[in-house]
Order: C-alpha cells, then sequence, then structure tokens
C-alpha cells in the first residue's frame, strides 16, 4: 500500500478487491524487484522480533511471492507460507526451488487457513492487513494467526503507521517499478480518505509502455496503534512490542511503518 490519504471523492473499492489487484502485472512491479536488500533486511528484523532459531517453523501469513519467506529460510528457518493468488504460490514455489529454501506454500483463504502444522512463531508482512471495512472480518485474520502459532509463540504484523502516512499527505504521486519485468510501467496513486470508515481508497492507475491504462481500487483500514493492539487482544494474542516497522526503535509519530508483536 501507498502511505497517502484525501478527502472521499471517488467511493469504495470493491468487495473482496485484493483478488484481482494481485496479479502478475503487480508481481512483477512491485513484488519482483531487482534490489534484495528489502526482503533480507526484514527477514533480519523478523528473526530477532520472533525469537526464532534455525530449524523454528514459520508461518508466512499472506506470503505473496515469498520474497521474505525465503530469506528466512535460507537462515534456516522452515517456513510455510499461504497466500490467495495461486500465480504467486506458483512464482514462491519456483524461487524456494531455486534457492533450495525449506518453504512450503499454499493456496488458501488467510481468513481462515492454518497451516498444516503448529508453528513457532508467524507474521503478516506489508499491510496485507485491513482491507475490509469491517472489523469482524479483518479479525478472522488475526484469529486464524492464533490457532496456527504454539502457546508462547510469538507474531509480527507489520502495517502502514497511521499518524506518520496522515502527516505526510499526498493527494497523488507517481512512481516506475524498479522491477526489470516492469518494462517502462509508470504508476498513478490517487488516495482518499473516507474518515467516517476509517480507511483509505486509493486508486491505482497503471500507465504501460504500449499505452494502456488500467484503472484499480485499494482499501485499506486507517488502524491507530492502540486499535490494532486491541484485535491482537481479541484475537487471543498478548501484545509485548510496538515498533517502527523500519528501524525497530520504538513507534515514534513520524514512523512511516509499524510492527505490532504478540505473543500467544
Amino acid at each position: 500500500m501507498t502511505e497517502h490519504a484525501g478527502s472521499p471523492q471517488r467511493g469504495r473499492a470493491t468487495d473482496e478487491w485484493w483478488r484481482s489487484f494481485f496479479d502478475l502485472t503487480y508481481a512483477e512491479a512491485e513484488l519482483v524487484p531487482d534490489d534484495p536488500g528489502p526482503a533480507e533486511r526484514a527477514a533480519d528484523r523478523l528473526v530477532g522480533w520472533l525469537r526464532v532459531a534455525p530449524g523454528d517453523v514459520i508461518f508466512d501469513q499472506c506470503c505473496g511471492v515469498g520474497r521474505v519467506a525465503i530469506p528466512l529460510a535460507t537462515r534456516g528457518m522452515r517456513v510455510i507460507g499461504v497466500d490467495q493468488s495461486e500465480p504467486y504460490i506458483e512464482l514462491a514455489r519456483a524461487a524456494a526451488a531455486r534457492q533450495h529454501a525449506d518453504a512450503r506454500f499454499f493456496v488458501g483463504d488467510a481468513f481462515a487457513w492454518t497451516p498444516p502444522e503448529l508453528c513457532d512463531a508467524g507474521f503478516n508482512w506489508f499491510t496485507s492487513f485491513g482491507y475490509h471495512a469491517d472489523d469482524t472480518m479483518n479479525i478472522q485474520m488475526l484469529e486464524a494467526a492464533h490457532r496456527s502459532i504454539r502457546p508462547g509463540g510469538r507474531f509480527v504484523l507489520e502495517y502502514l503507521a497511521t499518524p506518520g502516512m496522515l502527516r505526510r499527505f499526498r493527494s497523488s504521486s507517481v512512481h516506475r517499478p524498479r522491477g526489470a519485468a516492469a518494462d517502462g510501467l509508470l504508476i498513478l496513486d490517487e488516495p482518499t480518505i473516507d474518515f467516517r470508515a476509517g480507511v483509505v481508497v486509493s486508486t491505482w492507475t497503471f500507465l504501460h509502455r504500449d499505452g494502456r491504462r488500467e484503472e484499480r481500487r485499494v482499501q485499506t483500514r486507517l488502524f491507530m496503534p492502540h486499535e490494532l493492539i486491541r484485535l491482537f487482544e481479541q484475537a487471543g494474542f498478548r501484545v509485548v512490542e510496538l515498533l517502527d516497522g523500519d528501524t525497530g526503535e520504538a513507534l515514534e509519530l513520524g514512523s512511516r511503518r509499524m510492527a505490532v508483536i504478540g505473543e500467544r
């Protein structure tokens, strides 16, 4: 998710918008970058936050193409990932095979899916949560995570930091994805805020080199930190840390990302 906001003008995203939004075009542009550094750094942070060691089993909820799962597996952990996109799971399996990584990937609905074995820890990375305006639906994903982790295990939710995002508000932005497969793609992001519902609705326009223009709509809850803590507790977790997702230090007003760490 791009971290901007604005005034409500464009309406809501369609129900279950993520099923069509996260396709191969998005993956090639945003999920398979040339620089592996961010994913490697994310894996390093997770090892510390989750307090895991080689041989431990980690659940990657909404794993996408495995960009964080595979670096964890190359560090000696065993990873089990789930994503609703079959093409993404195919890419993740292929990448794991190339790197001889101990990572298993499954197609499933993260609102309910649990791994075939109890895991030592788990995580949900890069705002892969909060896609419903109704939190009775969003909490189901945390409840599924809770069922997936052994007692005493930790779960990390990495999310946009709403206070910092609001401070940096821009009503539009354009960026050029760095992935080699992006091939000249430009992405225009025009976000708005529905304050009544507490969601940010972003219209993403994909401008292709050949002149094609695709418009997609994204919707994500604008959780304040205390609201995520409440959802964690309702799902059965005890929140042990609330951190800046980029630095690992204490969450601050200007933080761009936040990491909520719960213990079962």
